[in-house]
């Protein structure tokens, strides 16, 4: 039972990830995502938004396109969850995404990224 409690402890730790950037440059986090099944990242609302050295630009889905043998796209094919960001003025900014269905409270996955700006 204890193997099983430390398993399920470390899978509930988020990724964590610093990105440093120069004021004018943008960047992109892409996370795995699979919404045939619901599952899409979203920001967290306790992110800042407001007043950041590096708000978010747009977030947008990348389709994994997959075909069958006659060429026929996949339904239920996953794909990436973009988020952009575009670094405005110096200042150091946390980001934390939640990788959940949208009707639910249940997180599957967080994963935690930091500009840094300079």
């Amino acid at each position: 039972m204890i193997g099983l409690f430390f398993f399920v402890c470390t899978a509930l730790e988020a990724a964590k990830h610093t990105v440093k950037l120069n004021v004018g440059e943008s960047y992109t986090i892409k996370l795995f995502a699979t919404p045939s099944a619901g599952y899409h990242w979203y920001l967290d609302e306790q992110s800042p938004a407001a007043n950041s050295p590096a708000p978010l630009l747009k977030k947008t889905f990348l389709n994994q396109i997959q075909s069958n043998a006659n060429g026929e796209r996949k339904v239920g094919t996953p794909g990436h969850d973009a988020f952009t960001f575009q670094a405005e003025k110096l200042g150091k900014v946390t980001y934390t995404f939640l990788y959940k269905r949208g009707w639910e409270t249940d997180v599957l996955d967080t994963e935690v990224y930091t500009f840094i700006v300079s």
